[in-house]
């Protein structure tokens, strides 16, 4: 096994797949659990964050470190604790999310450094879900100037008490230190319109964003040109080579607009606990299915009979 490389004071490029390369995000809350487990337990081992963007099967950060040991330590506890609200959401005792090791590569100077954050940032707009970099909610760059980029200022005279009762309830998790779950989000949101859900996912996400923009932008200069860097360069890294499956990111939202189409599961990774027969069915009616450029009925072949033995 190779060894992994770890500099102290570097900023390190941490990349992560889902087990086999299946999907680990398919919902708003998916990404929120995550993003509020790995920003809690950032502070526990001194991780500083730069950079940081969950993908549909994948996360990039950009991040540094007291020790290798944290490093491994954090990412072990993070990833560790969203696999345990992940298969308890699916009402199952286990099932490896993402596999133990990980990738790591240290950057060693500011040139790469910019790279680096560049290409993190910019993932989102490669895998063309947006055009702009600050456009892809779960990256978070908005937040830097915006505690509400995506949805209308909160007024909390005018909100509703059901609002108001899981604003109050997600600033006390957060003050103890701790992350959202599952079932603790399925309460916070039930009974709230469409545009107060909009509301509460930026309240959630800003309050919980831990990443140090002001030492990012730095690298730049300043935020503004931070943004114009990212349009003007993707960033490369070839000491860490992300596997690319031939599909733009833009296949998965078809792929979960059929889904909600063809079942009435309120979450689209339900399908593993649907029973054999329905399976069967669904792989019926999917391998018939004409796709659209790319081959999407073929990305739900492959998910509808996922996991049917979890590790």
């Amino acid at each position: 096994m190779k060894k992994r490389r770890f500099i102290y004071s570097a900023l390190h490029h941490i990349y992560q797949k889902g087990e086999e390369g299946f999907i680990v995000f398919y919902s708003d809350l998916d990404f929120i659990v995550f993003i509020t487990i790995f920003m809690s337990v950032s502070g526990k081992y001194g991780i500083i964050i730069l950079a940081f963007c969950p993908m549909v099967e994948h996360f990039h950060a950009a991040l540094s470190c007291p020790s290798k040991e944290k490093l491994s330590g954090f990412l072990q506890e993070s990833t560790s604790k969203y696999a345990l609200e992940y298969n308890d959401s699916l009402h199952r005792e286990k099932g490896r999310i993402f596999p133990v090791r990980f990738g790591c590569a240290p950057k060693r100077d500011a040139k790469a450094a910019r790279s680096l954050i560049a290409y993190v940032n910019n993932n989102a707009p490669e895998r063309k879900l947006c055009q702009k970099a600050e456009d892809y909610r779960w990256n978070m760059l908005a937040y830097a100037r915006s505690s509400h980029p995506f949805s209308d200022p909160i007024v909390l005279s005018k909100c509703s008490k059901r609002m108001r009762r899981s604003i109050n309830l997600i600033k006390g998790i957060h003050s103890g230190g701790g992350y959202l779950g599952y079932k603790t989000l399925e309460s916070l949101f039930k009974c709230l319109t469409d545009k107060e859900k909009d509301q509460l996912i930026d309240f959630i996400l800003h309050l919980y964003c831990v990443i140090d923009f002001e030492e990012a932008c730095k690298l730049f200069g300043d935020y503004e040109s931070m943004l114009l860097a990212l349009k003007t360069t993707k960033g490369k890294d070839f000491e860490l080579k992300e596997e690319w499956t031939g599909y733009s990111d833009k296949d998965y939202k078809e792929m979960k607009r059929l889904l909600d189409r063809v079942l009435t599961l309120d979450d689209p990774k339900k399908i593993q606990l649907l029973p054999e027969e329905k399976r069967r069915a669904l792989f019926e009616y999917l391998n018939g299915y004409p796709p659209r450029g790319k081959d999407v009925a073929g990305f739900l072949l492959i998910e509808v009979f996922r996991k049917n033995t979890c590790r």
